[in-house]
């Protein structure tokens, strides 16, 4: 029973969607990454603007990620500490 358990859970994880939700407010300046370990910067989230950020983190062979939606476009961010949820 505790393994049948374990691997629904286990199935249930793999199954998360990485998609961004909801509405963030970054309270400071984040740099968005394209998601390829290159760390090149696409452009900067501001304070103040609004965005929707995945709930998850996608890891690649240096570094996690969160996929992020914004006005500007979309990319991956490596620390999610700068925003606030608006629509709890």
């Amino acid at each position: 029973m505790k393994i049948l358990l374990s691997l629904i859970v286990f199935m249930a994880i793999l199954g998360c969607n990485n998609s961004p939700v909801g509405k963030w407010e970054a309270t400071e300046r984040v740099e968005v990454y394209r998601n390829d370990d290159t760390f090149k910067v696409l452009f900067y989230i501001v304070p103040g603007e609004v965005c929707s950020l995945s709930l998850h983190w996608e890891v690649k062979k240096a570094a996690g990620y969160k996929k992020i939606i914004c006005e500007r476009g979309e990319g991956w961010i490596m620390d999610d500490r700068a925003f606030r949820r608006l629509d709890n």
